[in-house]
């Protein structure tokens, strides 16, 4: 995101990279190595290196399940009790609901151990999606999810309790593929989420309206 000036210029850079491995006709796994880095009006806001271990395995046909385990450690520009580390593991199983349509459930649960207590927390949640082709050329997926954080100390600033999230979120997308442009079709994504605090100052509910150009393969 760029400003007129750079107080307010917000900028990201994130790489993930690494090997798949096929160790038989039904399992896979994956290593990769993870970066970012992020510049607030032009100065470091965070940066943060780590990795990940995937394993998939294919069940009966049209099924697989996932498990994913990643740790990541992040350098704050601006405060150093958000210095720290975080850490999640996800369980997947995706199901072929026909020949262009796939159904996923995650269960996931992640960890941020930070040098402040009242910014370190454990978070758990689920996920559900189902996506797809569609007759007429159309590409369409729903997705949605909730989860709960809860934060290990009392931020005394703001309430003698420690901090409490519910989140909740939702999206949408549609395509085209019978309509090109230059080989890319249109697509439109809507996004929700909600959180709902023990400390209202971090209620927040987001709509998001997303076009774009999609290339299909």
């Amino acid at each position: 995101i760029n400003y007129a000036g750079k107080d307010y210029d917000d900028f990201t850079v994130q790489f993930a990279a690494g090997p798949e491995l096929a160790l038989n006709d039904e399992t896979r796994v994956s290593f990769q190595a993870l970066g970012s880095q992020r510049w607030y009006g032009g100065k470091t806001a965070n940066r943060a290196f780590g990795g990940r271990a995937t394993l998939q395995y294919e069940l009966a046909e049209g099924q697989r399940v996932g498990v994913s385990l990643d740790a990541r450690h992040n350098d704050s520009g601006f405060s150093k009790g958000y210095d720290g580390w975080q850490m999640g593991a996800y369980a997947t199983y995706e199901r072929v609901i026909n020949r262009s349509l796939i159904a996923s459930a995650t269960l996931f649960g992640r960890r941020e151990s930070l040098i402040a207590d009242a910014n370190s927390g454990t978070e758990f949640g689920a996920n559900l999606g189902v996506g797809g082709e569609l007759p007429l050329g159309i590409n369409a997926g729903v997705s949605g999810g909730i989860s709960k954080q809860a934060y290990d100390a009392a931020n005394l600033f703001f309430s003698n309790d420690p901090r409490k999230d519910l989140r909740l979120n939702g999206r949408v997308n549609l395509g085209l593929r019978s309509v090109r442009m230059l080989g890319f079709s249109p697509s439109v994504t809507y996004s929700f989420s909600k959180s709902q605090s023990s400390i209202s100052l971090y209620d927040t509910t987001r709509h998001r309206l997303r076009f774009g150009l999609a290339r299909y393969f």
